[in-house]
Parts: C-alpha cells; structure tokens; sequence
C-alpha cells in the first residue's frame, strides 16, 4: 500500500483484482448458512413464471440478481460455496475497478493502494464471502463512477451512455446503490457547463431507467419491517458500517476521521476541489439519507451502504499518500491491518451470522429419523437446504405439496393444521417448530386432534426457537 508501482495501470488493476478475489476467497465457506442466503437459495427453486409473479409481491429489489443467480446456478449448482463464489468474483472484479478510478481521481501511486485497501476493507470481505447482492451490486456501482470519470473527462457521448446504463444496472442490483449517484450532481457543479449539462441528461436518463423497480420497491416496502426491531446506534454508524464490531474496529474509525480531515485540507485546493467532494459525497451521503429516511421509518443497516466502501478505500489512498513521512505510511497501513485482520476472521467463523444451526442441532439431538416436525408460519431458515446434516431424516409435516406458494411468497409458509388432518393419523407424536416462541394457536390446534404436550424445550443461541413435543395420550 504504500510502494511506488512501475507497472501499467491495466496490470496494476489486474493485479489488485486477483488480490481482492483471493482476500474474499479465505475461509469462505467457514460460516454457515443464514437466512437471507437461503432467500438467494430458494428464490430459484421455482419456475421462471413463478419467480416473475413473485418479485410482483415481494423482493423486486433483489430480482435481477435472482435472475443473474439462476444463470449461474444452472451452469455451477446451488451449493453455499457456488452461491458465495459469485460474491467473491464480484470483489475481485471491484478491486481492478477501484484501482483503475483512483488512479485518475488521484494520481498513479493512489490507484493500487486504493485497489488493495478496498481488498481489505471489512465491508469488502464480509460483502465477498456472501450469496446476496451487495458484492455485485457495488461492482456495477464502481464502474459506472469510473466511467462517469472517463466521461467527464473524454466528453465522448458513449461514455455518458455507458454511465447511464451501468448505474441503472447497479440499481437493479439492489435499489438502494442509487444513493451514491447522488455525488454526481453535487460533483457536476464545479465542471464545465457542458460537462454539467451532459452529466445532467446522464443522470437523468439512469434515474428514468430504475424508475420502474422504485415504483415497485415503494409498494413492498413492509418487507422492510423487521429493521424496526434493531435500532440504530452511533456505533453502528461510525463503525460498524465498515469496519465492523471488533476489538479493534475503533482503529478503523480513527483512520476514517484521518481520512476525512485530509479531505477538507484537500478541498481547499481548486485542482481536487471537485473529486474530494466526490468522494465525500459517495461516502457520506448514503448513510445521511438513510438515516433521514429512517425517522418515518426504520430503512437504515450497515449491508445498504456496502456500495460507499469504494470511496473510504479512495479516501484512505489519499491519505496515505499526502503522508510523507515513510514511517507514518507504514503505521497507517499497520492500523488498516490491525483493523482488517480482525473483522476476516470474525466474519469466516461458522457463527459469523445469526443462524439457526443451534435448533437445527438441537432437533437432531431429540429426534429420531422419520420424525415430524411442524413449522409454525412458514420455513424462514430453510433448514432443509442450509442444515441438511441435521434434517436429514426429518419429515416437514406442514410442507405444501404443491407450487402454488411459490408465486407470492419467498420461503414456504406451512399448511394450517386443519389441512394436514390425513397426516396426522398415524402419528403418535411431532415437534412444533416456532420461530421465537411465536406459537400462535398451534398447541391448541394440535389438542384438537388428540396430541398433548409432552415437553417444551427453548433454544435461546442464535435464533431464538421453542420447540414443543406433543404426543397422543395413548402411546406414553
């Protein structure tokens, strides 16, 4: 990070790109599945009519990526680690992007530190090592900053057409990456008036494209609900959002203050006036909006402003290179380390995220092969799929039998318990499944047909989940 390269500018990109690729690809496999992978998982396991009806309902923030998924699903399969790789390329492929528009925003030295230090951002490797549309979406998002770069500057017609297209693309990638084009016009003020005009209609055009997932994006916006259960804190801002909750993320905090101070001395220049505001807009702006957004309703967690972490590694290149002290270069690329290192490892852990492994253990522990068990509501987890180890064995008792769920619903919701009374005739006994002990009228639907409960067990690791045996009287 802190050498002076000799190399071409493309083999300096490609360089960086396959260090950001090989950073995402440590211990990738290392957590377990959760819940919103499981989402990428079975939002393919039905047709492709049935995928359109559903994003009609639900998730058209996430569908082009499903679609994109699909593709890739039928040529490498469905495993946690294939779904992952995606993410992965994704990375790679935004290190050569970051390399290559940190060079023209700052200078030739600038570029591949920018390049390896967005490799190890830990917003980076978290985004990299998981099947959602954070690692892809921010991919797109760097390369039309880059090409609105190349535009700005060449004036070619094709550039501004390319920006446009790219940065519709990132937005159907995942609809919130649209707040980082807001630095476009705050950038645009201090250009030509041609440039501004040109910018302008480009922007203009993009935001015309996306218009229609927003317009769909507005009428699902309850999917959203459940951020209301995590308020937002300072440190989640300040910290977590890209350096993570680690011992030493405050680290990272201090070299963000570091970053932006260098970038008000640079601001004062006229010659980097415009890209410094550029990149404090990028990096800033998100989070500010959606923070505003939030006191109407909750809208902000730290994955939405993945697509900002290009402009921190842009600002933290900046800065190391105004530094000109050798050893002051190489202490700050030691706090980056101190800060990076910590935030891989954590987030490669099998518990990275919440997960229901502990219930799914737990199941496996109690049960017996060909035993039932009844989920209440529907299948949030996917346990089949992301802890088939511990279910293998295990019947779904409330499992629908046809696709007719698929068309509105993302995960599978369970048949009612009046609509299963044919399977439940022979049984002498079932688990009841429910998520954060949310039993509803489960148990007493279940006395209705002859069961008793027998015992409750509460698991309170990762997801918290009661589980309930009930049994008929007649076979204790």
């Amino acid at each position: 990070m802190i050498a002076r390269p000799h190399a071409s500018l493309p083999t300096l990109s490609i360089a960086t790109g396959l260090v950001g690729l090989l950073v995402s690809l440590i211990g990738i496999d290392g957590p377990l599945p959760w819940r919103d992978e499981a989402a990428t998982w079975i939002a393919n396991e039905r047709s492709l009519s049935a995928l359109r009806a559903m994003l009609s309902q639900i998730d058209a923030v996430h569908g082009v990526y499903y679609l994109g998924m699909r593709a890739w699903v039928h040529i490498f399969g469905s495993s946690i680690l294939s779904l992952r790789l995606v993410s992965a390329l994704g990375i790679g492929i935004a290190t050569a992007l970051v390399t290559v528009l940190a060079a023209r925003i700052g200078s030739r030295s600038v570029g591949p530190s920018a390049g390896l230090i967005f490799a190890i951002l830990p917003q980076a490797t978290w985004a990299g090592a998981e099947a959602r549309s954070f690692a892809i979406s921010t991919t797109l998002g760097v390369a039309a900053m880059a090409a609105f770069w190349k535009a700005s500057s060449d004036g070619r017609v094709a550039w501004w057409a390319l920006y446009s297209i790219l940065a519709a693309a990132s937005v159907y990638l995942f609809l919130y990456v649209a707040l980082i084009y807001v630095a476009v016009p705050l950038t645009l003020i201090w250009m030509p008036r041609a440039q501004q005009i040109r910018g302008l209609i480009a922007s203009l055009i993009a935001g015309l494209l996306a218009t229609p997932l927003a317009l769909l994006a507005i009428r699902q916006t309850a999917q959203v609900s459940w951020l209301e259960r995590y308020p937002v804190t300072p440190v989640q801002v300040l910290q977590g959002a890209f350096w993570g909750v680690t011992p030493t993320s405050f680290l990272g905090s201090i070299l963000l203050i570091a970053a932006l101070v260098n970038a008000v001395r640079l601001c004062l220049s006229a010659e980097s006036r415009s890209k410094t505001i550029f990149l404090v807009a990028w990096l800033v702006l998100p989070t500010a909006i959606l923070m505003l957004m939030s006191l109407r309703q909750p809208m902000y967690t730290e994955r939405y402003v993945t697509a900002s972490a290009p402009a921190l590694a842009i600002l933290l290149a900046l800065l190391i290179d105004w530094l000109r002290s050798y050893w002051l270069k190489a202490i700050t690329t030691l706090l980056l380390l101190a800060t990076a290192i910590p935030a891989l490892w954590i987030s490669r852990q099998p518990e990275a995220h919440i997960t229901a492994s502990a219930v799914a253990a737990k199941l496996a522990e109690l049960t017996q092969p060909g035993d039932n068990v009844y989920i209440v509501n529907n299948d949030r987890h996917v346990l089949w799929w992301a802890f088939h180890t511990e279910m293998d064995g295990l019947i779904n008792l409330g499992e629908q039998r046809t696709d007719r769920w698929k068309q509105n619903r993302l995960k599978q919701p369970s048949l009612r318990v009046d609509q299963i009374r044919d399977r439940l005739e022979k049984l002498s006994h079932l688990w009841v499944f429910a998520d954060r002990g949310r039993l509803g009228s489960s148990i007493s639907d279940f006395e209705r047909f002859g069961f008793a409960e027998a015992s409750r067990v509460k698991v309170t690791e990762g997801y918290p989940v009661t589980l309930v045996l009930m049994r008929r009287p007649a076979s204790r």
